[in-house]
């Protein structure tokens, strides 16, 4: 569990910082110069914070279950450090966590877990460090760099249908919208996401070369799979803002609908994520003190934590 976490926890802090990448390769140009200092600008990013919310509806057979999702996060490369506060409301009920990093130092907080005392829902602290999360911050910049490159490739491919993009010009910012209802052929985007799965596999620097050769061999059976063929992206909008002058992500509006089979029942995703990007920390982050203090270890928290926690009951109805 401990390895999990902190590999969920390393991996937000470098999808914010690469975020820029997948809201910015979203262009025609006139929008090509744009996107172009944009991911130069991605591209030597080791530092970012960002401020989400989003609602989440997941439906199936008649009936359904929404989440309510926010996050805010601070986080830098060098040396790798962390600050996340965020919360998820479910079936009424809010979970709340907040977790620190910094070296090979982890804290986490959980509070709101159904059927857990609050005195059993502190701060936790690990120090077991996942050793290939200790990676080289030039390999790491210069592979994500590669897969910069290759999304804008990818997504110039739908310069053919200069009508899915829109880009305008609102006093210091460029407005540019992606939308995949005004695809000649919708497959196309499905086609784009599972070639940029294949390049993030193949450029990631935390991963072994074994790594990488499994990966591969697992996406190359999950795309002759009939899940993945039934899979459908039924609506994929995103309004990226995008400051004139620093060429910086600022905003990013996501909605998406997406649907798949499960055990012959058709599933739907839907998904409205709204992000706001901040200035993005110029030092490392800091633990507080009394985080430090009042923490206990991880190895014995997390194991009653997860016997003792369970969702409350619910009476989905059908829509």
């Amino acid at each position: 569990m401990n390895q999990s976490l902190k590999r969920w926890l390393f991996a937000l802090s470098t999808v914010a910082i690469s975020s820029t990448l997948l809201t910015g390769c979203i262009g025609d140009l006139t929008l090509q110069e744009v996107m172009k200092k944009n991911t130069e600008v991605a591209k030597k990013q080791t530092s970012a914070a960002f401020e989400m919310k989003g609602k989440h509806k997941i439906s199936m057979s008649g009936m359904s279950m929404e989440q309510d999702l926010g996050l805010k996060m601070q986080t830098t490369l060098k040396p790798m450090s962390l600050h996340m506060d965020g919360s998820i409301k479910l079936m009424g009920k809010n979970i709340d966590m907040e977790a620190y990093a910094l070296d090979k130092n982890t804290y986490v907080k959980l509070s709101g877990i159904p059927n857990v005392p609050k005195s059993e829902q502190g701060w936790m602290k690990t120090t077991d460090f996942p050793e290939e999360l200790e990676f080289d911050l030039n390999k790491y910049q210069e592979a994500r760099a590669k897969f910069l490159d290759e999304a804008n490739k990818a997504f110039a491919t739908f310069e053919k249908n200069p009508e899915v993009y829109t880009m305008k010009k609102e006093k210091d910012v460029y407005l540019l919208t992606f939308d995949s209802s005004k695809l000649k052929d919708p497959e196309k985007l499905k086609e784009t996401g599972k070639n940029l799965v294949e390049k993030l596999v193949e450029t990631n620097p935390l991963l072994t070369p074994q790594q990488k050769s499994d990966g591969k061999k697992g996406l190359d059976q999950l795309w002759k799979e009939q899940v993945w063929k039934d899979f459908k992206i039924n609506n994929f909008k995103q309004v990226v803002t995008i400051d004139a002058k620093t060429f910086e992500v600022k905003k990013s509006d996501l909605n998406m609908k997406l649907t798949v089979k499960v055990e012959g029942q058709e599933a739907t995703s839907e998904l409205d994520l709204k992000t706001e990007y901040k200035d993005a920390p110029t030092s490392p982050i800091q633990i507080p003190e009394d985080v430090k203090k009042n923490a206990k270890d991880m190895d014995k928290m997390m194991p009653g934590l997860l016997e003792e926690a369970t969702l409350p009951a619910t009476d989905n109805k059908k829509k």
